[in-house]
């Protein structure tokens, strides 16, 4: 449950009231094409970014998933404890700092 928030009433009620405050929990999934001869580039960047996201409030977990063969995609999906918490995490100063590697 969301820190601070009490369901009022009833169980049909919670669903509701929980996506008001934001507190359900969050997935992030996002891919990226990265042009050749920087994939490894993008992979340190990611776990650069990852080690600062897994140390905020509300992060659950993250993984990382490569294209197969010679695919140039990356997909990266994350869990957080709601949706507060990732935008949170997201306007970090030492992660925005990252977004222009």
């Amino acid at each position: 449950m969301c820190a601070g928030h009490a369901p009022a009433t009833p169980r049909a009620s919670r669903g509701r009231s929980r996506r008001a405050c934001g507190c359900q929990p969050a997935t992030l999934v996002n891919t990226f094409v990265v042009p050749d001869g920087q994939l490894d580039k993008a992979i340190d960047v990611w776990r650069q970014d990852s080690l600062i996201m897994k140390a905020q409030p509300g992060f659950v977990f993250a993984q990382l998933h490569r294209g197969i063969g010679d695919a140039h995609v990356l997909t990266n999906m994350a869990v957080w404890e709601s949706l507060t918490a990732l935008k949170d995490a997201f306007m970090n100063e030492e992660f925005q700092n990252t977004l222009p590697l």
